[in-house]
C-alpha cells in the first residue's frame, strides 16, 4: 500500500485524543467552538503538509486536524 512504500505506521488515538476530539466536533455542531489564530495557524499548516504528499489523493476533501492534537504534538507538523 502507499502507507507501507513511505513507511508509515497508523497509531490508534488514544481514549483522551477521542474524547477531545468528539468534544470539539459537538462544539462546532452547536456553534460554541471558538478557535484562535493559533489553531488557524496550526491548521495551515497541516493542510500545507497534506497538499505536499503523495498520499493528498487520499484526503479528496481537506478536514480539520483535531485542535487539542495539534496543539499537543507539535511533532506532527514538523
Amino acid at each position: 500500500t502507499t502507507y507501507d512504500r513511505m513507511g508509515v505506521v497508523p497509531v490508534d488515538n488514544t481514549p483522551e485524543e477521542v474524547t477531545e476530539l468528539v468534544t470539539e466536533m459537538a462544539r462546532r455542531l452547536d456553534g460554541t467552538m471558538v478557535y484562535t489564530e493559533e489553531d488557524e495557524q496550526l491548521q495551515a499548516r497541516y493542510r500545507e503538509i497534506v497538499d505536499t504528499t503523495p498520499m493528498k489523493h487520499n484526503f479528496p476533501w481537506i478536514f480539520r486536524a483535531g485542535a487539542h492534537f495539534l496543539r499537543t504534538n507539535p511533532w506532527f507538523l514538523e
